[in-house]
């Protein structure tokens, strides 16, 4: 099974400061979508992996936050990609869960429901506690930045086989 773990605040959609904290506040980086179909395309089970503290601090709800990840799934349909599932934490700092990155309870759940091993994933991610959480686990890392965003790292990682 390939699989490839994607950040969203800073991978798929730009991050905003206080978060996306409303599907209003969705803005999709230039070419992500496309490149979640050509993920889909080359055989590779595609899932979000996602911190949401706003929940924890009250700044949105889980329906909320189904409706924003929701858009980006129906944009990745409408592109020809599957996104599988979305894995998040709710949790703030100081509610000191398993499932915060760089804790590994969200990989850990991933491994679980879809029977795999994660340390053969390409995680794509922005922040240091993903990059901390994907090298816990094993994950060829991807950082995407300005100059190096998704769609770049997905042609990458497709080109090195």
């Amino acid at each position: 099974m390939k699989l490839a773990l994607l950040g969203r605040d800073g991978v798929i959609n730009k991050s905003v400061t206080g978060g996306v904290n409303h599907r209003t506040k969705l803005e999709l980086i230039s070419d992500s979508i496309s490149a979640i179909a050509e993920l889909s395309a080359a055989g590779y089970l595609v899932i979000v992996v996602t911190h949401q503290p706003g929940i924890s601090r009250g700044l949105f709800d889980l329906d909320e936050l189904e409706a924003i990840n929701s858009e980006i799934t129906i944009q990745a349909e409408k592109a020809g990609g599957e996104i599988v599932a979305f894995f998040y934490c709710p949790h703030d700092e100081q509610d000191r869960c398993h499932c915060r990155p760089p804790e590994t309870g969200l990989l850990d759940a991933i491994e679980m429901e879809f029977d795999c091993d994660t340390s053969r994933a390409a995680f794509f991610c922005v922040s240091s506690a993903e990059k901390d959480l994907a090298n816990a686990k094993g994950c060829t890392i991807y950082e995407c930045t300005n100059d190096f965003p998704l769609s770049t790292q997905v042609k990458r990682l497709l080109k090195n086989g």
